[in-house]
């Protein structure tokens, strides 16, 4: 808005200026008009909901435009705009890189909270499941680290980012798991362990994701096997071939047939074995301090980590150098056969090699029984986790009401203000927007309130086409008449246009009485004047010319309403021209 008012100034002020210099604010208004700063981005939609709020915010204002006197799009442009611009000192609280945003986008849950004066734990308050954390521990490595408190049970996650209030660290906890026995094996599907898991390693051998188990043997068998059959691969031929067989008939005559072979055999494939061949274990054992329990009692005695020896045994069998798939046999009476077939076992050759893979297996000394399964970071890192518990709760529509009815009040206090009334008399109501939700088809839930996106902090996209839907719709015109369609809510009413008090036309011209108080008691002096006659003189007489004196007599009011009528005419034609 303020960008508007300081074009607005120069373009105003153009009339002063010379042609070069007009010139010059024209080519530098376009510059900052369409410089990148200035542009809309385009919207890059959240994989989730995109603008759903934000279209039912428009939805609302729509309905009420609808039903108010006075309206046209100008008007409903002239609210969108005047909204976008009460928004942007508090849109602009959230820093750019907070974690509330999506995308790079602000959400609605943003905006309640740099709106509507909520904060964000009072909006997840009834997601058991999500916690957040405003606090953390500086790391050596420039990471964070948040601690989580669930059911008696601690775990601390580590973050890339500061947390702070408007950019908390949000955490979902999966499930915690207290004083079981058992331990797990498996393999992690992401980049790390579970800490349930005694003993992990590399599952390729040198990097994440990991293998990991309650036995140290057993993990390095299956990382040996995986690491062996994942660049395994058996070799195969291709066989394809045309034969040509020669026939000769007990009179000598000959002919020729052709038969297609077409078949797959193996060239080379191995069968692999594994067993421990040999086994080392670190000498430094884990021990608790003498000041506290450091670790799990589970591991304590065990060492840091073992280095186990895998011996992989490989059968491989390769086809003979000498194999040759079709076989011609030459009958008595000079016919040929040519038959090809696919290697037998006496095909090939079978050898024996092993070699002996060293693998280390870590102890895990963050293992706990008791433990906490959770995901951290932004909105953006946890939505997928969020995204089905989010949707079984209804959004919170006081909270959408509160930003909805803020962003209004300061849209409407703006100066020279004309878009769809709006007061304090008749707020949005967290019932008006379930109602217009509905009439949208939009099952909001709390997933939108948290990932429903603002489009280039526009609140109400697209409200002209929700306008026009809802006129069409309705059979209305902008004369604020319902025609007894019950799709408009009977929560809204007619709203009169707010005029301002006719002036009277002494208060019209009271201006010109102080520009020009010498006029005040002015007065035109009378004059005497006589009708003009004429004498002529004429064949020895004289005659008198009078008979239109009492003619314009007769006709003066006539007359004076005809003048009256052509100098109003002159001088609204010298003030116009003026």
């Amino acid at each position: 808005m303020g960008y508007g008012r300081i074009l607005m100034g120069a373009f105003m002020r153009m009339g002063s200026y010379s042609r070069s210099k007009r010139s010059l604010v024209y080519l530098l208004s376009t510059a900052i008009i369409f410089s990148p700063f200035f542009c809309l981005r385009p919207a890059v939609a959240n994989p989730a909901v995109a603008f759903a709020v934000a279209d039912v915010f428009a939805g609302v204002i729509a309905r009420r435009a609808a039903v108010t006197a006075g309206m046209n799009l100008a008007r409903i442009s002239a609210t969108r705009f005047a909204v976008r611009a009460a928004a942007n000192d508090a849109l602009f609280a959230v820093p750019a890189a907070s974690s509330l945003r999506v995308g790079g986008y602000m959400t609605f849950g943003a905006a309640a909270t740099a709106i509507g004066g909520y904060s964000v734990s009072s909006l997840l308050s009834n997601s058991d499941n999500l916690e957040l954390a405003t606090n953390a521990i500086l790391n050596a490595d420039g990471s964070y680290t948040v601690t989580i408190n669930k059911d008696g049970v601690q775990k601390d996650i580590n973050v890339n980012f500061n947390p702070e209030e408007l950019s908390p660290v949000f955490i979902y906890i999966k499930s915690v798991t207290k004083g079981e026995s058992d331990k797990i094996a498996g393999v992690s599907e992401g980049y790390t362990y579970p800490d349930n898991a005694i003993f992990y390693t590399y599952k390729d051998g040198y990097s994440a994701p990991y293998l990991f188990g309650d036995n140290y043997q057993d993990v390095a068998m299956q990382a040996q096997q995986f690491k062996t059959y994942s660049n395994y691969k058996p070799s195969y031929v291709d066989f394809r071939k045309t034969v040509t067989n020669k026939h000769v008939n007990s009179n000598g005559d000959i002919s020729f047939t052709q038969q297609l072979y077409n078949f797959r055999y193996i060239e080379t494939e191995s069968v692999f074995d594994f067993e421990i061949s040999g086994i080392d274990a670190d000498k430094s054992l884990i021990r608790n301090p003498s000041y506290i329990d450091l670790y799990d009692p589970n591991i304590v005695g065990l060492p840091y980590y073992y280095d186990v020896y895998v011996k992989e045994i490989e059968h491989k069998k390769q086809i003979n150098y000498d194999f040759e798939p079709c076989k011609t046999t030459t009958h008595d009476n000079g016919s040929t056969t040519t038959i090809c077939m696919p290697p037998a076992d006496a095909d090939y050759i079978n050898t024996d090699k092993d070699f002996t893979y060293r693998l280390r297996v870590k102890t895990n000394t963050d293992f706990k029984l008791s433990r906490i399964d959770a995901v951290a970071g932004t909105l953006s890192d946890i939505q997928n986790d969020v995204k089905s518990s989010l949707q079984k709760q209804a959004i919170d529509y006081d909270a959408l009401a509160k930003v909805f009815n803020e962003l209004m009040y300061d849209a409407v206090s703006q100066t020279d203000y004309d878009g769809v009334p709006f007061s304090s008399s008749k707020p949005i109501t967290a019932n008006e927007i379930k109602n217009v939700a509905q009439q949208m088809g939009a099952n909001l839930t709390q997933y939108d309130l948290m990932y429903s996106t603002i489009p280039d902090n526009d609140f109400l996209p697209n409200i002209e086409k929700h306008y026009s839907t809802v006129i069409n719709n309705n059979g209305n015109s902008s004369n604020g008449n319902n025609n007894g369609d019950d799709d408009i809510d009977d929560e809204f009413e007619f709203i009169p246009p707010e005029l301002e008090e006719i002036p009277t036309g002494t208060q019209v011209l009271s201006f010109l009485d102080e520009l020009f108080p010498f006029l005040r008691n002015y007065e035109i002096k009378e004059k005497s004047a006589s009708c003009p006659t004429a004498q002529i003189d004429a064949f020895g007489k004289s005659y008198t010319i009078d008979t239109h004196c009492p003619l314009l007599q007769q006709n003066k009011s006539l007359f004076q309403i005809i003048m009256l009528i052509v100098w109003a005419f002159v001088s609204l034609r010298i003030i116009l021209k003026a």
